[in-house]
């Protein structure tokens, strides 16, 4: 019969013998070289498994600051998204204005001139509506992953 030593969580343990080795030997010495044995190759597994973990670390804190950048890239992208979306509204408010002048009797634009704008004013809004439900995606997606990774770095050890 063997009794594991304690582990956690995928942490590799070699087993420890137990008292049944010191009746079938008739010796407490023996089963007490035999548990340090265990307890020196367990300690030498989980010094190799902390020295990967941190090596990993390491590596996570470098994906990290790669991670912020990328946040902050899109952060500038958002900003750019937001400026289009302020010149297509204030396109589309400037045109509306013109045909209600134009539909009060003030003198307007010519009606060939007035379907140019309405023509640039659709074509603005499909580019602006691709972007964003593009921008909206990707963001409900990146949201979703930061999430779950801030969860992932919030649990307890």
């Amino acid at each position: 019969m063997t009794v594991p030593v304690p582990g956690n969580n995928g942490s590799h343990s070699p087993e420890s013998p137990s008292a049944d080795i010191a009746t079938a030997n008739g010796s407490v010495a023996a089963v007490r070289d035999a548990e340090h044995a265990t307890w020196l190759a367990a300690l030498d597994l989980w010094r190799d498994e902390i020295d990967r973990w941190r090596a990993e670390h390491g590596s996570a804190v470098a994906r990290l600051r790669s991670l912020q950048q990328a946040v902050e890239d899109h952060d500038r992208c958002l900003i750019e998204h937001l400026e289009s979306f302020q010149r297509v509204s204030d396109a589309v408010t400037d045109h509306e204005r013109l045909l209600e002048a134009q539909a009060a009797g003030a003198a307007g634009e010519a009606a060939e001139m007035v379907m140019e704008r309405h023509q640039r004013c659709s074509s603005l809004f499909r580019q602006l509506k691709d972007a964003q439900e593009r921008i909206a995606r990707h963001h409900n997606a990146f949201m979703s992953r930061m999430q779950a990774l801030e969860k992932a770095a919030a649990a307890s050890l």
